[in-house]
């Protein structure tokens, strides 16, 4: 889970078409921008279906995102992915529409860490993405998210 926490000083300088690429993935691609690198630790779901964790690193080394793919057994709702975040039900989350996927988002602040995370699904595959920084998102960095989040496009 160690992996899943993650220092985030500065996100990208800007994510167009021109500067970036579709980089394909077990269950989706995503437009990465060039410069950046990334890894993946595979492992096969009990759907024997490729699933694992993605992270994508900044070519000065300093910032990352941290994704972890799991292909379900059965198609995911919102109640199935409700449960999935570990949120207390007492906190609202709201479920919400991006490109070909829903999900939810949620930021929160712990031990001088701002943290952003979606739990996104379509049909089986479900995609945890997790943003930590030393200081709360600006509104640059909300939106360079925003652009990462919504490139993702599900097989």
């Amino acid at each position: 889970m160690k992996k899943l926490i993650l220092l985030f000083a500065f996100f990208l300088g800007s994510m167009t078409a021109a500067n970036s690429e579709t980089q394909n993935f077990p269950l989706f691609n995503m437009e990465i921008p060039q410069d950046w690198t990334h890894s993946i630790a595979d492992s096969t779901s009990t759907s024997g279906k490729q699933d694992g964790q993605i992270t994508i690193y900044s070519p000065d080394g300093v910032s990352e995102v941290n994704m972890l793919t799991i292909a379900a057994p059965v198609e995911v709702d919102n109640t199935i992915l409700r449960t999935l975040t570990n949120i207390d039900s007492s906190i609202q989350l709201d479920w919400q529409n991006w490109k070909n996927f829903s999900g939810y988002q949620y930021s929160y602040t712990e031990r001088d860490v701002f943290y952003k995370q979606w739990w996104i699904a379509n049909m089986q595959t479900i995609l945890f993405v997790t943003y930590a920084s030393n200081r709360e998102m600006d509104a640059s960095e909300n939106r360079k998210m925003d652009e990462l989040i919504n490139s993702i496009n599900f097989f």
